[in-house]
């Protein structure tokens, strides 16, 4: 999957523990939602990672997602 550096990073930071530093815009949600990484409600604002998005995240980072699952 071709994904540009700020998506990468957003999706690494969807599965880690929050933090200040570790911000992900509502762009950044929507344009995740429309490659099929992440469900995301526009109302309540709640993610979670799909099964693409939880192999994706473990492409990036050698293992499962720890938050959003």
């Amino acid at each position: 999957m071709n994904l540009s550096g700020t998506l990468q990073k957003a999706i690494v930071w969807l599965g880690e523990p929050a933090s200040a530093s570790n911000f992900v815009t509502d762009q950044m949600l929507r344009q995740l939602a429309s490659q099929g990484i992440i469900d995301y409600d526009t109302q309540t604002k709640a993610v979670t990672f799909t099964d693409l998005g939880k192999q994706v995240y473990r492409e990036l980072v050698g293992h499962w997602p720890k938050r959003n699952t």
